[in-house]
């Protein structure tokens, strides 16, 4: 059954007692007809977008199997999903100091708690896994919201100055969080980088696996060779402004509903 709430004025810990007087049209019995629980009153809900973070290299003949889902992903979650893919040893990559342990390749995480996971399968072991990790995962309550814009600084596009926005859904006498930024890009191509064309070629072992990978954006990996060449390559991360977080970047005490900016600058 349902019930509807009154409309709550005050924001924090409210008690919440329900009743049940009648059942099936007679008088409740029970000699408890009530119970009360402790019900946390918000002014907003921040929206939960999972951070799914690829580990890849064109050299991993595996590796196909990220480069798909997060085009998958993308796809279907939209806002929903924030992708970065990690380059280890070839042309796209910039460090190989990552911020999990990585114990192969491909490999993938979701907030970094999820960790060592097939990046197509998740945990199911077959069929597209991830997104079904990733939906379950965007349902859980997250009780900070942070908005993220970056503009470039000068006409020659040397700098990119990015600005965070956090707020937290209530008080916190010790906040233990940290902002941290990822430099993005998409449409990576070989014809872009002309010094290293011979690392661009993506290794493939998924020739003639069409039976367990069916969809239709696998097939220039399943029908095709085993290097494929001329791929577009996106959510490359080419910067960051630490492994983790910033230390100080947020305060340690945050009052609720409250904006809390932070500024960082990418020199390109």
């Amino acid at each position: 059954f349902n019930i509807t709430l009154p409309q709550m004025t005050q924001k924090g810990i409210c008690p919440l007692t329900v009743t049940i007087n009648k059942v099936n049209n007679q008088a409740n019995q029970d000699k408890l007809p009530s119970a009360t629980q402790k019900m946390n009153v918000y002014s907003s809900i921040p929206k939960k977008r999972s951070l799914v973070e690829e580990y890849t290299g064109t050299w991993c003949p595996w590796c196909p199997k990220g480069f798909v889902s997060m085009e998958l992903l993308a796809k279907a979650l939209k806002e929903d999903f924030i992708g970065v893919a990690y380059h280890d040893r070839d042309p796209m990559a910039f460090s190989q100091d990552f911020p999990i342990s990585i114990g192969g390749f491909p490999t993938a995480s979701i907030d970094r708690e999820e960790k060592n996971i097939d990046p197509f399968h998740g945990r199911s072991g077959s069929g597209f896994g991830m997104k079904t990790l990733v939906e379950q995962r965007n349902k859980r309550f997250t009780p900070m919201n942070i908005s993220v814009k970056a503009y470039f600084t000068d006409e020659a596009e040397t700098q990119i100055q990015a600005q965070s926005s956090t707020f937290s859904t209530r008080d916190l006498g010790y906040a233990n969080y940290q902002v941290g930024y990822i430099l993005v890009a998409n449409g990576l191509t070989e014809a872009g980088d002309p010094y290293h064309q011979d690392g661009w070629g993506q290794r493939n072992n998924l020739v003639g696996e069409g039976s367990t990978f069916p969809e239709e954006e696998m097939k220039p990996f399943t029908n095709g060779s085993y290097l494929i060449k001329g791929l577009t390559f996106n959510f490359v991360a080419c910067d960051r402004s630490s492994k983790h977080g910033i230390a100080g970047s947020l305060p340690t005490k945050m009052t609720a509903d409250t904006d809390y900016t932070h500024n960082y600058t990418f020199n390109l």
